[in-house]
């Protein structure tokens, strides 16, 4: 079920096949911390630090998932020890504040700034953190990531991913 609001108002949106579906039971909210595995943790760590150390030009694009994980000042305290500056996507500004001295604009594809998309695309180490590969973020799919630089985001995986809708199949 989806909520809206409209003018003051709540609109509920209920997909047609849970309209008259019926619980298995009480909904038990999904609580499960997602797991790390810490020999693979520590080989994508290790590997981001060489491409980092290796770049001449490495620019973070930070999206929404920084905020939504409460990373801002882990953003900053890693960006400020690196020297790395930072674009913010749509979905992701204010991310980082403006006015500070890493910040290098709202990246949004060919739909953005001519400055800031040349800064981003021209960059030897594209690290996407808590960022949505999305047609918003993306400027309508124009973006010009060169897939071989390093991308790192958030993953969801089968792991972390709450049950299906009790009385819907998964």
């Amino acid at each position: 079920m989806r909520w809206f609001a409209a003018a003051g108002r709540a609109i509920s949106n209920c997909q047609r096949d849970l309209v008259s579906a019926v619980p298995d039971g009480i909904h038990i909210p999904f609580s499960k911390e997602p797991a790390s595995d810490p020999e693979t943790l520590a080989e994508a760590v290790a590997e981001a630090a060489r491409r980092i150390a290796a770049s001449r030009k490495p620019i973070i694009i930070a999206g929404v998932e920084i905020h939504r994980f409460g990373l801002q000042k882990q953003l900053l305290e890693f960006a400020e020890g690196v020297g790395i500056p930072i674009v913010a996507t749509m979905l992701g500004k204010s991310v980082i504040g403006e006015e500070h001295p890493l910040f290098a604009g709202i990246y949004e594809g060919a739909l953005g700034v001519e400055e800031t998309t040349r800064f981003v695309e021209e960059s030897d180490c594209v690290l996407l953190l808590g960022e949505f590969m999305t047609d918003i973020n993306m400027g309508i799919f124009t973006a010009n990531l060169p897939p071989a630089h390093l991308h790192l985001r958030h993953q969801r995986g089968a792991a972390d991913q709450p049950p299906p809708f009790p009385g819907r199949a998964a």
